[in-house]
């Protein structure tokens, strides 16, 4: 079997695991919608789904399109054998989102009553600051997931997102909903689900797929990376209008 068979079958495989993984993670979903919908009050989902939506763009502008520069440039430095280019990537990569999710966080809690009364919605402002501790967590996990994949590690980037937006959320909200927990309580199990899968990724990362620690440091090309994940972001911005 020749070199191009093997990857048209590992792409194959990896590309199976995905579909499986979204299979169950989306009737998670499903689940979880029909319960949190039948539990909360109409004004309280209404709440939640508003917050949810503005954890989104959050999460989305923070990751600065990282994603796909991860995509990119990672199987290149496999190609080439360059460890030390990877670990800068990853580590550019997570490190200013990461900074640029603090911000926006910062900004979110601070302005939360200001963005509540933009929506005439009093109740928002718990779930907002709630949820401005779940952005950088929310930025770093995805952004882990990307590298996974970029590794064509399909099998743990689909465990982790199972079992952690899955499985922990819909098992975590069971458990708030038979001790009568309130809407914050909700939005605590979004918090908790993710820093305990962003912990998880880091670890898989360490010592399943690429050491950050054991590989040294390499140049690459900042501006360049970052040109090509800011016109990702610009796009996923212009998609959302």
């Amino acid at each position: 079997m020749d070199e191009k068979q093997i990857a048209l079958r590992q792409i194959a495989k990896g590309g199976g695991i995905i579909f499986i993984g979204y299979i169950v993670l989306g009737s998670f979903d499903f689940l979880y919608k029909v319960l949190i919908a039948r539990y909360l009050s109409p004004e309280d989902y209404g709440v939640l789904s508003l917050g949810l939506v503005i954890l989104g763009v959050s999460v989305t502008i923070s990751r600065l399109g990282f994603s796909q520069a991860f995509k990119k440039y990672i199987p290149e430095y496999r190609t080439k054998d360059m460890p030390g280019k990877i670990k800068n990537l990853i580590i550019f990569g997570l490190g200013l989102s990461f900074l640029i999710s603090l911000i926006i966080a910062l900004l979110i809690y601070f302005f939360s009553g200001n963005i509540s009364t933009f929506f005439s919605a009093d109740d928002l402002i718990p779930v907002l600051k709630i949820f401005s501790f779940v952005i950088p967590f929310y930025v770093l996990l995805y952004l882990l997931l990307d590298v996974f994949l970029s590794f064509k590690k399909a099998k743990e980037r689909v465990l982790v997102d199972t079992i952690g937006r899955g499985v922990l959320i819909f098992v975590l909200t069971l458990l708030v909903i038979f001790f009568g927990g309130k809407l914050t309580d909700v939005c605590y199990v979004y918090l908790f689900s993710y820093i305990i899968s962003t912990f998880a990724s880091f670890f898989i990362l360490e010592t399943k797929i690429f050491s950050i620690s054991q590989n040294k440091f390499s140049r690459i090309d900042y501006k360049k990376i970052l040109s090509f994940s800011i016109t990702f972001l610009l796009i996923a911005i212009l998609s959302t209008i």
